[in-house]
């Protein structure tokens, strides 16, 4: 994606491009883009999937209707993204809206900083990854940073205003939080424009009142714990395409599925068990974290993972009751049993009717190829054999779409 133009196109007409071809690739409309260097250590590339071995990278603050995202062909040196035509990069991009409880703020201004004028440029950003550390980037921009600070945090102009002035001011981006519809793309993803944030790591230990009743507090921790699924992101996207699913909504999807398609499956299942099959089945990748269906690298460790999640988080529950939903999550793996299967066949046709709805979305991130896809629905071939036929329908469509690799 060329930016600045060349012989052949006006940096506008580079840059129309640019919006339309990145607007198709997240399924937003590009509203406005900042020039941004990352600053973070190997921890936070890792996280972000960003693979740099530099302390930096240059890179987009691309401003979309729905959700901000990050913007970097990675290979790239300052020089080059300037230039462009210097050979294939590998583009990157990451969602900051979504990155785990984000905060944006900008660097206090002391009576030195008039000697650092960097430090009106900064933007610091902090955030959660799957593991629960608490991480922390920098983004130093080309200008100040008020305004843009204030579209990444969904401030109002009086509050970023005020505090903007810890920074050093800002300067405006050509198109206002209200110009891009009433708020920044993320004050509408709900991550700083709450009026509560919460202050500690461990909201249970910190303001549970104990029952007296042991029983009753191990339930309400292991309730409260898994709320965390909430935060475990998903390759698949939401039908309507505005962002990734997370796990919980996941397993609450599977759950009405498994209500609904229960006529189609070979051995007829126990719908109700099946239904806490799929409510439980993700509830380690709240320790252990989501591994893509087609990550092989992440499947070596995938079984290791998610044994110590399950020892971790079945343990807080009362013995029976951990016992209990641990042999659930373990009968669903197995496959062995009727419910199993039909709990699994859900597993693997939802994310399916997903990509089949949003153009590809996840297989063409990942490059997959059809041969993949088809393995991992032959469960549905030999489990729910009518809906065969349809799944080969979509295979044929999606290689055809360019969404599978045809191999």
């Amino acid at each position: 994606m060329a930016l600045f133009g060349n012989e052949r196109e006006s940096p506008q007409e580079a840059q129309r491009k640019f919006r339309e071809e990145f607007g198709a690739k997240v399924h937003d409309e590009v509203q406005d883009m900042e020039l941004a260097e990352l600053r973070a250590d190997g921890g936070v590339y890792q996280d972000l999937n960003l693979k740099s071995y530099r302390p930096s990278v240059w890179g987009l603050i691309v401003f979309c209707r729905k959700e901000t995202w990050y913007y970097v062909a990675e290979q790239e040196s300052y020089l080059s993204f300037f230039m462009k035509g210097a050979g294939k990069t590998e583009e990157r991009t990451v969602c900051l809206s979504q990155l785990s409880d984000i905060h944006f703020s900008l660097p206090k201004r002391t009576f030195f900083s008039f000697m650092n004028p960097e430090l009106a440029r900064s933007i610091n950003a902090t955030y959660t990854n799957l593991n629960g550390n608490r991480r922390e980037f920098t983004l130093v921009l080309n200008r100040k940073a008020g305004e843009t600070f204030r579209r990444l945090g969904g401030q109002d102009e009086t509050a970023a205003d005020e505090t903007a002035g810890a920074g050093g001011g800002g300067g405006p981006t050509g198109v206002t939080a209200d110009a891009a519809g009433g708020g920044s793309a993320v004050s509408r993803q709900g991550t700083d424009t709450r009026p509560f944030r919460q202050e500690t790591e461990d909201p249970f230990g910190s303001y549970y009142l104990p029952s007296g009743m042991a029983r009753f507090d191990a339930q309400m921790h292991f309730i409260a714990e898994i709320d965390k699924m909430t935060r475990i992101l998903r390759q698949t996207l939401l039908i309507d395409g505005s962002r990734r699913e997370n796990d919980a909504e996941h397993s609450w999807h599977l759950a009405v599925m498994a209500q609904l398609l229960a006529e189609y499956a070979k051995d007829t299942p126990d719908v109700s068990r099946a239904i806490k099959m799929v409510s439980v089945h993700d509830l380690i990748e709240i320790y252990a974290g989501d591994t893509y269906a087609y990550d092989e690298e992440g499947a070596k460790s995938k079984l290791e993972r998610e044994k110590q999640a399950a020892d971790r988080l079945f343990g807080i529950l009362p013995a029976d009751q951990g016992a209990e939903i641990r042999a659930l999550w373990e009968e669903f793996d197995r496959r062995e049993t009727a419910d199993a299967r039909y709990a699994a066949c859900l597993d693997s046709l939802q994310p399916f009717f997903h990509n089949t709805l949003t153009v590809g979305h996840s297989w063409i991130d990942h490059g997959t190829r059809r041969s993949q896809v088809e393995a991992r629905q032959s469960i549905i071939r030999d489990n729910m054999p009518s809906l065969w036929p349809w799944v080969v329908q979509n295979l044929d469509r999606a290689v055809q779409k360019g969404w599978l690799l045809d191999a």
